[in-house]
């Protein structure tokens, strides 16, 4: 049990460490290559993944794309940030930081779904460090955290009285 705790202590720690990463150009990706190495895999998912198969995923992010060939033990936050800066905080599929949405081929994908709802799953939406490509011609659009976000707490914040907003001088 004691193990167990230090673990997860660790676990919490390294979340909290990559929330305070400063946004230069490229440190994150430098940082996921490393972490990378790990190639850690969800629970759900263990033992369904194939780590000799490799498929090309296409991917778009703030309006580039690009074809990335990647192995199906390696998620798709992990081989975009080897292309791009993107966004990502927790790596455990809690955050939604790392959201995007599957554009084409949601079959050639397997997923452990944590922080997103059934709604937001129906419509797409994927963690993208909870993705990973299983079959030709998948196609994820990264960088949706704050759609994610919108759709999912974006109708108690709209809720919100006048008042509320002014006494906690929240949105202006």
């Amino acid at each position: 049990m004691h193990s167990l705790a230090l673990t997860l202590l660790a676990c919490f720690i390294f979340s909290i460490a990559q929330a305070f990463v400063p946004c230069v150009p490229g440190l994150r990706a430098k940082n996921a290559q490393r972490v990378g190495a790990i190639n850690v895999v969800p629970l759900e998912l263990e033992g369904q993944l194939d780590p000799t198969k490799t498929w090309d995923v296409k991917m778009t992010y703030k309006g580039e794309t690009k074809v990335l060939t990647v192995s199906e033990d390696t998620c798709i936050l992990e081989a975009a940030e080897k292309e791009w800066d993107v966004p990502c905080s927790c790596r455990n599929g809690i955050c939604t930081t790392c959201a995007g949405r599957v554009i084409a081929n949601p079959d050639s994908k397997k997923e452990a779904i944590h922080g997103l709802s059934a709604e937001q799953s129906k419509n797409g939406f994927v963690l993208t460090c909870q993705t990973h490509p299983c079959g030709p011609g998948l196609e994820v659009e990264l960088g949706m955290y704050d759609t994610v976000y919108e759709s999912q707490y974006g109708q108690y914040e709209k809720k919100a009285t006048t008042e509320q907003k002014s006494k906690f001088n929240v949105f202006g």
